[in-house]
């Protein structure tokens, strides 16, 4: 059995430093590919047969999605809403069909994308039963926290939803980062050259270095677990993309110590 490892407030203080400089030193060398145009001649051909908007005969039309950002409790977010008289709850959490990242990373495998078509997502976001064409007076929704930082996931989602809501946790980016770094590491996703084990301090200056050397941009993988923390880039988009009216921006913090006010 893998031994959890557990941080002293001292160590954790240190650690909340060294993610924070690495987070500004990235901020401040991450290339520009984040406003170059998007690039969509790759996106797979189910993703892009979806109409340009959501069918009118084809009840439960999202009004709402949680789009982010990831390790900063939209699980939770997603369960609380779910369980609401009143809200449709999908047939499972980050159905993601509007995620190209999402789904070119787990395309390749057999049974983990849950929505591999439109017709697929539309039937799970009505909650896999036939309702009436009014939704039986009920809300829908989705939850992918990939959708804050795909760009073209906001993309595809002002063309098909243009009036949808948007919904946003952000976390304190240090305590999302060792979240999403203990999030990945017990099942070996991350590696550093010449170790057998993996511990975050390499890590860390191994993404810095990565991320100064000029060909990496947020959505790179192999620097995400820090990179996702630049909350900046996620909010200009969608902010710009749409008015404040349609985009709630949360403390996850807030969520967690006072769920109700929230």
């Amino acid at each position: 059995m893998q031994q959890t490892q557990c941080w002293e407030p001292r160590q954790l203080a240190a650690l909340s430093a060294v993610c924070a400089l690495v987070l500004l030193l990235i901020f401040t060398s991450i290339t520009e590919k984040w406003s170059e145009p998007i690039d969509t001649s790759h996106d797979d051909a189910l993703f892009k047969q979806r109409p340009p908007e959501w069918p009118r005969d084809v009840p439960c039309k999202p009004t709402f999605m949680i789009i982010g950002a990831p390790k900063c409790g939209t699980t939770s977010l997603f369960e609380y809403l779910a369980s609401h008289p009143r809200i449709v709850r999908p047939t499972e959490k980050e159905l993601c069909f509007f995620s190209f990242w999402k789904r070119q990373r787990v395309l390749d495998t057999p049974g983990k994308l849950p929505t591999k078509s439109w017709e697929q997502y539309m039937h799970a976001v009505q909650g896999g039963v036939k309702r009436s064409i009014a939704c039986d007076g009920l809300l829908s929704f989705e939850a992918c926290p990939f959708y804050f930082n795909d760009r073209r996931a906001e993309a595809y989602l002002a063309t098909t939803f243009p009036a949808l809501k948007a919904i946003v946790l952000l976390r304190h980016p240090t305590d999302r980062a060792i979240s999403a770094w203990h999030d990945r590491n017990p099942f070996g996703r991350m590696r550093v050259p010449g170790s057998s084990r993996v511990h975050i301090e390499p890590a860390l200056r191994r993404m810095l270095e990565l991320a100064q050397s000029g060909n990496r941009s947020v959505e790179h993988r192999d620097t995400r677990v820090l990179t996702v923390g630049l909350y900046y880039y996620g909010l200009e988009r969608w902010g710009h993309a749409r008015n404040a009216s349609t985009l709630l921006v949360l403390r996850t913090e807030d969520m967690w110590t006072n769920g109700s006010a929230s």
